[in-house]
């Protein structure tokens, strides 16, 4: 009878004792693998990089001077409307060649850069 109670308890005890174990032993760390666009700095254009910076200001912060970095990086208006339709988000819907023509026109530290003279 002794031993019957024995091996009872001990069917008993062990998944209990198995189940403490588990649960108090440490979790390796996994680790998370989160997939992003490449972001080396090669695969963007200096003008492709400005527009990007651009177009991550929020809309509550954003001001017409955040595009002149942009303006400075872009050497031609192709390159300006290729970067902006990378990241439309810079110029909410604005004419590029408008802008460019505009903030030219009215910065005059803008005047001297390789875009503002190709534009007339």
């Amino acid at each position: 009878m002794k031993r019957l109670f024995t091996r009872d308890l001990w069917i008993f005890l062990f998944p209990v004792m198995l189940t403490i174990w588990l649960l108090s032993s440490p979790v390796p760390e996994t680790s998370t693998v989160v997939e992003t666009e490449p972001t080396a700095s090669s695969s963007l254009s200096s003008c492709e990089s400005a527009m990007k910076a651009t177009a991550a200001i929020s809309d509550m912060q954003d001001t017409v001077e955040d595009l002149d970095p942009t303006i400075r990086a872009c050497a031609t208006l192709d390159e300006f409307i290729t970067a902006s339709s990378k990241y439309p988000e810079a110029l909410d819907g604005a004419d590029e060649e408008t802008v460019i023509v505009n903030r030219c026109k009215y910065n005059l530290t803008l005047q001297d850069t390789a875009l503002c003279r190709a534009v007339p």
